[in-house]
């Protein structure tokens, strides 16, 4: 699979669902009571259709990922981007084009960025060992990864800092009565199950269990 063409796939699409809900923001703030007319709430239902079809696509490049056994921590990362994808396709639904939003629409596309560059890295390794290949010894090749422990370990910690981030954004962003809104609530408990996984995955990198 290419991963890294399906990558720029997802991340040219948010480009344009981001854009498409800074103009949506941008119209509402100039209305009397800042709330969006029924023009506003149809172009943020299409941005939030447009932001499902990301999610599809996501969701058949990890199923394709775990088909061919690839690197565990790159899956977990996309999923995690595919996670932020549907809470972005859930807000746009309700017509919340908020800067809120639009700032996990930007974490999509630094994310998906960061795990383009991990990709590109490789290939070069890859073609740098193909044209300058080792000795010839008895010992069979090792096996080929699609990346190295350290990328994977960065793309980890750059999950940790996004959920450190996100959990300081909620609680900035969302007090009082907003904070018991249930949409919010269920956008928290998905933080916190997160982290779980990244520790979860942290210690099956340590222990060697992804090898």
């Amino acid at each position: 699979i290419n991963l890294q063409a399906r990558c720029e796939r997802m991340l040219a699409m948010q480009i344009e669902v981001q854009s498409g809900t800074r103009r949506v923001h941008s119209v509402i703030l100039t209305l009397p009571d800042k709330r969006p007319t029924r023009v506003e709430e149809q172009q943020s239902q299409q941005l939030s259709s447009r932001e499902a079809e990301i999610v599809r696509e996501a969701n058949r490049t990890l199923q394709l990922m775990s088909a061919e056994g690839s690197a565990v921590a790159f899956a977990l990362s996309l999923e995690m981007v595919r996670d932020d994808m549907k809470v972005i396709e859930q807000r746009l639904d309700r017509y919340d084009v908020s800067e809120f939003t639009q700032q996990i629409e930007q974490d999509v596309i630094d994310a998906l960025k960061e795990m383009i560059e991990a990709l590109k890295k490789k290939r070069q390794e890859l073609q740098q060992n193909k044209n300058n290949p080792p000795p010839p010894n008895n010992n069979p090749p090792p096996p080929q990864r699609l990346l190295d422990l350290l990328a994977e370990l960065r793309l980890i910690r750059s999950q940790q800092l996004q959920v450190n981030k996100r959990t300081l954004d909620y609680a900035r962003h969302y007090q009082g009565e907003q904070a018991d809104d249930p949409a919010i609530q269920k956008e928290l408990e998905a933080l916190a199950k997160r982290q779980a996984r990244i520790e979860e995955m942290l210690k099956t990198i340590a222990t060697g269990k992804n090898r």
